[in-house]
């Protein structure tokens, strides 16, 4: 049975302001950061395991829980982790190296889109869950204007995460994790594009005159910004 995050029998249960807003029973919600209002809704007894972490500073310290920071290679700068709560836990993506039902929460932040086989990610994720646990996911929108131009991009300046191997849809990612798993989407929201990217030494030049470009042909009712990400809750389903 799926309980709801503000179940009073859930041991880590904090009765928020705006939980009833933020994981409805299922469907879009308007919350700009749905990572955030995981991480202020876990308790200092719970972990949170950051699957490919990147190269630091983190945010870490502005939470209560505690943050494994998982990714194959040390971060360059560890600011932002708790020495003695949090740590750096090195490994292959797609082998969590965190024992089964341990974590109550995992976050994989733009990964899928780079791997092969996004399903492993999923189900390792699903392992290392305690029933009821979180799992917070972003993705690209392959559909959109940004997606687009970021594989063209990869083309001619590279990315230090590689190219954007899956196309993924909020439908077709839902049906994969349904199909894979007994993880379940409860709560999504469509970012806007950023472009960030484009921050890129090759690309930087062209980020400033581009955002102006589409402020532009958004005045003419063409839109280069809506739908470009999407954000995702998925929970782990507890068996009865």
């Amino acid at each position: 049975m799926l309980r709801p995050v503000d179940d009073p029998r859930d041991p880590g249960y904090r009765p928020p302001v705006d939980s009833a807003a933020a994981f409805p029973p299922s469907g879009e919600v308007d919350h700009p950061n749905l990572k955030e209002v995981l991480y202020e809704h876990l308790t200092p007894e719970r972990t949170v395991v950051d699957v490919g972490c990147g190269p630091g500073p983190f945010e870490y310290k502005k939470y209560e829980a505690r943050f494994i920071a998982f990714d194959m290679f040390e971060p360059e700068n560890h600011d932002g982790m708790v020495q003695g709560r949090d740590e750096f836990r090195p490994g292959k993506l797609d082998t969590f190296p965190i024992k089964d039902e341990t974590v109550d929460a995992v976050v994989m932040g733009f990964i899928l889109e780079h791997v092969k086989s996004p399903e492993v990610f999923l189900q390792e994720a699903e392992r290392v869950l305690k029933p009821g646990g979180w799992v917070y996911v972003a993705i690209p929108n392959y559909r959109s204007l940004e997606d687009r131009l970021f594989r063209l991009a990869t083309k001619i300046a590279g990315s230090s995460r590689g190219p954007h191997i899956q196309r993924f849809t909020l439908e077709n990612f839902q049906a994969l994790v349904r199909k894979q798993t007994n993880l379940e989407p409860i709560a999504w929201h469509r970012l806007q594009a950023s472009y960030l990217w484009m921050n890129h030494p090759k690309l930087r030049r062209f980020r400033k005159p581009w955002i102006r470009v589409l402020e532009s042909l958004s005045r003419l009712g063409i839109d280069g910004f809506s739908n470009a990400n999407i954000q995702m809750l998925l929970r782990k389903i507890e068996k009865t």
